[in-house]
Formats: C-alpha cells, sequence, structure tokens
C-alpha cells in the first residue's frame, strides 16, 4: 500500500485543493482514483486485522511484553493510517470534482468509527482520533446535504 500511495496521494490532494471551476486533467483523474481505491483497501484490511481476536504475528511473538509492546504499536500504526485514509476519503467526498469516487463516505466513516471505538480508552490517543472521526463524520454528513 504504502508505495503506491506515496506515488498517487499527491494528485489527491492537488485536486482537493484545486477550484470547483476548474476541471480536473484527466491523468490526475486517474491518479485520483487509484489513491481512493488504495485508501479504500487500507481501511477494509485495518478493519479485519484489528476486528479479528489477534494479530497473526503475534503467534511467532515469546515473550510477554515483546507481544504487547508490538500489539499496541501495530494497533496505534493501524489506527493512525485509518485515520489519514478516513480523512482523504472524507476531503475527495467534499470536492466537487472527486465525490462521484466516494459515493458511500458515510458507510466508510461509520465502519472506521466502529472499529477505533473498541480501542478508545479514556485519555487515549485513540480516543482522540475517535472523536476527531465521530466529529469529521457529523460535518461531512451536513456538507454533502449542501452539495
Amino acid at each position: 500500500h504504502s508505495a503506491k500511495d506515496i506515488i498517487t496521494r499527491p494528485f489527491l490532494l492537488c485536486a482537493i485543493d484545486s477550484s470547483p471551476e476548474n476541471d480536473v486533467p484527466p491523468m490526475v483523474l486517474k491518479q485520483c482514483e487509484s489513491s481512493i481505491a488504495n485508501c479504500r483497501t487500507y481501511l477494509d484490511a485495518s478493519t479485519r486485522r484489528l476486528v479479528g481476536p489477534s494479530f497473526c504475528a503475534e503467534i511467532i511473538i515469546h515473550t510477554y511484553v515483546y507481544e504487547m509492546l508490538y500489539t499496541w504499536t501495530q494497533l496505534m500504526f493501524d489506527s493512525l493510517r485509518m485515520f489519514s485514509s478516513i480523512l482523504l476519503l472524507t476531503l475527495g467526498s467534499v470536492c466537487p470534482a472527486l465525490a462521484h469516487l466516494v459515493p458511500d463516505i458515510d458507510t466508510l466513516q461509520k465502519n472506521t468509527i466502529e472499529t477505533i471505538e473498541r480501542f478508545a480508552v479514556e485519555g487515549s490517543l485513540m480516543q482522540e482520533i475517535h472523536g476527531i472521526i465521530v466529529l469529521l463524520h457529523s460535518k461531512t454528513r451536513v456538507l454533502r446535504r449542501a452539495m
């Protein structure tokens, strides 16, 4: 996911930042489609990993301390990357030139909220990420109604 994301994300950000009056060139739109597909794929993969009972890598980790550290580090990485992906998808959904690529943003946001909510421990970074995505969901619904 990373290499493709590094290559295509600037095109997505460029299209999001462009003026609504300007048409997005076909080459840029193609890269935006790829970036959005990559975000969707990452959300799906992370959700499957985080919803499952454990990470497959834990099977080979021998010590309890190392296992917990690895699990928490992987959880944080997945959650931050999910946050990044849902943020990009949300920005795409409210961009007139890209909105047709993310018609299901409401479902994507709800699924991300449910996945991260499980780990949103009081006072944690996970709780903050969860709160931001909940707020993003509510603001997106208002913005999309106005479009």
